[in-house]
């Protein structure tokens, strides 16, 4: 007999940078945010931390979601945290160093699956960091072109200097594109205003 596979369609959580800022549930439905969001909705955006405990599939659920965009053509690359900085060139599991330079001389975007905060700590609590900014470095000529996703267990992740480090080195497209307020009229201000604290950015 046949086993018969279910697709699973993984639904994630936004919460805030900011713990305390969760706890007003209406604040965070009145901006659309809170509500669970699938695959297609990370792919559009800059740069995603994806938080799960242990045994949850992270690195199974990113490695499959890039194996997935790699097969419709994009440039798609999953690469474990741990791995970067010992060696870039080397370290794509999905994706190779001949696309990743391929990328960079185009002018398409790219899709970076880098798991997992937790792992790359285990030995050196500043791993995380020297692999991000020697990553950030590589990508540099390109990085308004790519979309990250990060995946770290919740115990490894510190919500605001972890997110502060993140949001230097990739600013959110809410951030770069955001208005002074100069033109606005007074409820557009405040919308603006609004979606600074951009809490989508932590899943």
């Amino acid at each position: 007999m046949s086993k018969i596979i279910v697709p699973l369609e993984r639904r994630f959580s936004p919460v805030a940078k900011d713990p305390d800022a969760a706890d007003s549930s209406d604040y965070l439905e009145l901006w659309g945010y809170g509500k669970p969001i699938g695959w297609p909705e990370i792919d559009v955006r800059h740069c995603t931390v994806i938080l799960a405990p242990g045994g949850a599939g992270k690195t199974h659920e990113m490695e499959a979601r890039a194996r997935i965009l790699h097969g419709q053509g994009r440039a798609c690359f999953f690469v474990r945290i741990e791995d970067i900085d010992a060696d870039f060139d080397t370290a794509f599991e999905v994706g190779s160093n001949t696309e990743f330079a391929a990328w960079l001389d185009s002018s398409e975007e790219a899709w970076f699956f880098l798991d997992s905060v937790d792992e790359a700590r285990l030995g050196d609590r500043r791993a995380f960091e020297k692999a991000l900014r020697q990553f950030e470095n590589r990508i540099r000529p390109a990085k308004d072109r790519a979309h990250i996703c990060i995946s770290s267990r919740p115990y490894a992740w510190q919500p605001h200097t972890d997110f502060d480090f993140v949001d230097q080195l990739f600013p959110s497209e809410t951030k770069q594109q955001e208005p002074t307020g100069g033109n606005l009229d007074a409820d557009q201000a405040r919308d603006a205003q609004g979606r600074r604290i951009d809490p989508q950015r932590l899943l």
